[in-house]
């Protein structure tokens, strides 16, 4: 059901909170799906997002992540187009 819905989309968005400088594991376990049919997204010219957040604002609090994505974004397709939605320093209001 994933692989159909992505295969008619013309974009995806992976939206992650930052977990220990990555994403999450159900994320991961969705990206690491589409090792079983790469050859299928090859052929699309699908664009793609990465939306995270984090509590840390350090200039490398993202990068990890950042680094991940644009790599398993290469691997994909090389012609797709990448945009990085990087929200450093979520933070709770005290009410």
């Amino acid at each position: 059901m994933i692989r159909r819905k992505l295969l008619s989309s013309d974009m995806v968005v992976f939206a992650t909170p930052l977990y220990y400088y990555g994403m999450t594991a159900q994320l991961k376990t969705v990206v690491d799906r589409f090792c079983a049919y790469n050859s299928s997204l090859n052929s699309r010219r699908l664009k793609s997002a990465l939306l995270t957040v984090a509590w840390n604002a350090d200039d490398w609090t993202l990068y990890a992540l950042e680094t991940h994505y644009k790599t398993l974004v290469r691997y994909v397709k090389p012609h797709t187009t990448v945009a990085c939605f990087l929200l450093p320093t979520l933070r709770r209001v005290p009410l």
